[in-house]
Formats: C-alpha cells, structure tokens, sequence
C-alpha cells in the first residue's frame, strides 16, 4: 500500500512539473511574441493586453492542436490553419488601419509567425 501511494506520489510530481515547466515556456513565448508584435505595430496599453491574450489562446491552442492530431499532419495543419485564421479575424477587430499594414508587414518578415515554431509541430 505504501508502495503504491508512493508511485502514486512520484506520477503526480514528475505530471505537475512537466506541466509546470511547459507552462513557463509558454508564458515566456507568449510574452516575448506579444513584445516584439507590439513594438511593430504600435500598440498602446490595451492593445496590448489585448493581443498577449490572444496570442496565449493561440500558443495554448496550438499546443493542444499539435498533441491531439500528433498522427495526422493533413488534420493538424488544417487545425492550425483554422487557429491561425480565428486568430487574424480577432487581431484585425481593435488594429487600426496603419497597425494592419504594419501586421502585413510583420507577418511578411516573420515567416514563422504563421507557420508556428516546429516545437508545436512535431
């Protein structure tokens, strides 16, 4: 009985500090992404709150995307594909015309800002 509390035990902490641990990770990317996204465009404080909540939807989604259709590239980049689209729609919604030709732009020389980083790929 002491045994299995124990491995019991040991799956609960390796399980919290990976997520724990990829839960930094995805603060930090969403941080930085949010901060380079906002110098290009012009944001102001609540555009900015704004997009850092958008684009942790769209890493989290991502995430999920990646793991649930791990076996399935077709289904997977189609998902992304979706994601990336929703993400777009809610991002034009508050940018004001300068700030959507700055995103073109951005998203013209940030190749990896529509395809995602290979880590949520694989």
């Amino acid at each position: 009985m002491k045994n299995l509390i124990f491995t019991f035990a040991l799956i609960l902490a390796l399980t919290s500090g990976s997520a724990f641990a990829q839960s930094g990770n995805l603060d930090s990317r969403v941080a930085n992404t949010t901060r380079e996204m906002s110098a290009q465009l012009g944001l102001n404080e609540s555009e900015y709150i704004k997009l850092k909540a958008l684009n942790r939807e769209r890493f989290s989604k991502a995430a999920q995307i990646t793991s649930m259709y791990s076996n399935d590239v077709a289904m997977r980049e189609m998902k992304l594909n979706e994601l990336q689209n929703s993400f777009e729609t809610e991002l034009r919604a508050f940018l004001n015309p300068k700030q959507l030709e700055s995103y073109a732009a951005y998203k013209e020389s940030n190749a990896s800002f529509t395809a995602f980083s290979d880590e949520e790929k694989k």
